[in-house]
């Protein structure tokens, strides 16, 4: 929640909030560039004075969707359980579960903005950009817990496979948004589970023949 934010009465921050709200569901399933601010006072039930009584345009909107996003991260689809083959495997399936509900085609806000990142100002990429390292960091470190419980090979890259399973996922994302369709993401889903396979394979050869 932004300084700003902050001193508003109870009743002004909840209907900050609804409108933040409105613009994150919205951006979700339509994108940056196909959720106008009418959309938004449509979507939240409020006037458009009230918008703009509590955020000056679009991309301040954009900003306080960003934060809202980082503050309420363990709602966040993304954020899941790296430390074992069957926590990634239940992460996918989560992701693939929302993406097949109805008219709910889109992604997290953070990936579709990270799909968008030329609209936004410096500002916004930064924030984005600090949003994709977080999320990075926290398939990484479950990664290297795995393979400190023996689950991943010794000689695995947690940090190169977080890398390729975020691209991946987000690509899946993406693409299940474009096509109103979540197989992109279940084969992307996919993709991850088979790229973690050798690695865990070898953990297994080299326990049976120790």
């Amino acid at each position: 929640m932004t300084d700003a934010s902050t001193k508003l009465t109870p009743k002004g921050q909840q209907t900050r909030r609804r409108i933040v709200e409105a613009a994150s569901r919205l951006i979700a399933i339509h994108g940056i560039t196909g959720t106008t601010l009418e959309d938004v006072r449509a979507e939240a039930r409020v006037s458009s004075s009230q918008i703009y009584h509590y955020f000056t345009d679009k991309q301040s909107l954009l900003l306080a969707v960003i934060d809202n996003q980082e503050n309420e991260t363990g709602r966040d689809p993304m954020v899941g359980n790296f430390e074992s083959v069957a926590g990634v495997r239940a992460w996918g399936d989560l992701l693939v579960d929302q993406q097949r509900e109805p008219h709910r085609h889109g992604g997290c806000p953070i990936a579709t903005l990270g799909s968008e990142l030329a609209v936004a100002d410096g500002e916004g990429l930064d924030r984005v950009a600090q949003a994709f390292r977080r999320l990075q960091d926290s398939i990484g470190n479950g990664y290297r817990t795995m393979q400190t419980r023996g689950g991943l090979a010794a000689n695995a890259d947690p940090d190169a496979l977080a890398t390729v399973t975020l691209a991946t996922v987000i690509g899946g994302l993406v693409l299940a948004q474009l096509n109103q369709d979540s197989g992109a993401l279940a084969a992307s889903i996919d993709g991850v589970l088979a790229l973690l396979t050798p690695h865990t394979e070898d953990v297994g050869k080299a326990q049976r023949a120790s």
